[in-house]
C-alpha cells in the first residue's frame, strides 16, 4: 500500500530542520572557537600563533556546522518517517463502509415491493455520523451509466461499530406492465438500486461509499407458504450484480 506525505507536512519538517540547524550554528560553537579579529592586538601574540589559532578555529567552526547539518538532516528524516507511519496507521485502522444487496422480498405487481441492503463497517474503528441516500429505478438499459445521487440524506448521527451490519430497505412499486416486463424471458428490464453512504472514518476524515446494484429476473422465485409474504415473488441476494458503473469509495 503506497503511503504519501502531504506537502504541508514536508514544509513543516523542513522548517523544523532549518530551525535546529540555525540554533546549532549560533549556540554550538563557543566564543573561543570563533575567529577574533582583534585577538592579536589584545594578546600581542606572534603572527604564527595567530595563524595557528585561526586555522584551529576554522576547523572547529566547520566541524560544528557539519555536525549541526547532520543532526538537522536526521531530524527531518525522522519527521517524515513519523508522518508516513501515522498515515499508514490511519489507513490500517480507519472505518471502511461496504454496501451489499440482500435481494428483494416481497416482489410483485401493484404491491409494496422491498429491496434490502446491508451497510457494513469492515474497518477497525467505529464509523460515525453515518447518513445515506438510496434511489431505485426500473430500466431497459442493462449498461446504464448515469446514476445521480439525490441531495436528501437520512440520519447523520448514527455510529456503526467495527464488523457490524446495519440493514436498510427501499420500498418500490411496480405496475402490472412493469412487473411483466421485468420478469419476461429473455430479459427486457433491469432493476437498479443505487446511492451513497457518508461517514466519518474514526480520524475525523469524511468518507463516502457509492454503490449501484442491478437485479434482473434471474433468481426469481415464489415465496413458500411457510414464510411471510407467501404467494408473492422474491429475488435472492445471490442474484444481485455489482453494476459496472456507479460504484466508488474513498
Amino acid at each position: 500500500m503506497k503511503a504519501t506525505v502531504r506537502i504541508p507536512e514536508i514544509i513543516l519538517g523542513a522548517l523544523l530542520a532549518i530551525a535546529i540547524f540555525a540554533v546549532g550554528v549560533i549556540f554550538g560553537a563557543s566564543p573561543y572557537s570563533r575567529p577574533s579579529f582583534d585577538e592579536s592586538a589584545k594578546t600581542q601574540s606572534s603572527q604564527s600563533t595567530k595563524n595557528n589559532n585561526a586555522t584551529i578555529n576554522r576547523w572547529t567552526w566547520d566541524a560544528n556546522t557539519t555536525s549541526n547539518a547532520v543532526i538537522a538532516f536526521f531530524t527531518f528524516t525522522l519527521f517524515l518517517t513519523t508522518c508516513v507511519q501515522i498515515r499508514q496507521t490511519k489507513i490500517l485502522q480507519r472505518a471502511y463502509i461496504s454496501v451489499e444487496g440482500l435481494g428483494m422480498e416481497p416482489l410483485g405487481a401493484e404491491i409494496e415491493s422491498v429491496a434490502h441492503l446491508s451497510i457494513r463497517n469492515r474497518g477497525r474503528l467505529p464509523a460515525r455520523d453515518v447518513s445515506w441516500s438510496i434511489t431505485h429505478e426500473l430500466c431497459t438499459n442493462g449498461a446504464r451509466t448515469d446514476f445521480p445521487i439525490r441531495d436528501k440524506f437520512y440520519a447523520g448521527t448514527l455510529a456503526i461499530p467495527p464488523d457490524t451490519e446495519m440493514r436498510r430497505s427501499q420500498n418500490c412499486k411496480f405496475t402490472q406492465e412493469e412487473f411483466e416486463l421485468f420478469t419476461k424471458v429473455p430479459r427486457k428490464a433491469f432493476f437498479y438500486i443505487w446511492g451513497e453512504v457518508r461517514y466519518t472514518d474514526g480520524f475525523r476524515g469524511k468518507r463516502s461509499t457509492k454503490f449501484c446494484h442491478r437485479y434482473d429476473s434471474r433468481g426469481l422465485y415464489t415465496v413458500p407458504a411457510d414464510r411471510p409474504n407467501s404467494g408473492t415473488f422474491a429475488i435472492s441476494g445471490e442474484s444481485m450484480r455489482m453494476h459496472q458503473y456507479g460504484n466508488d469509495a474513498d
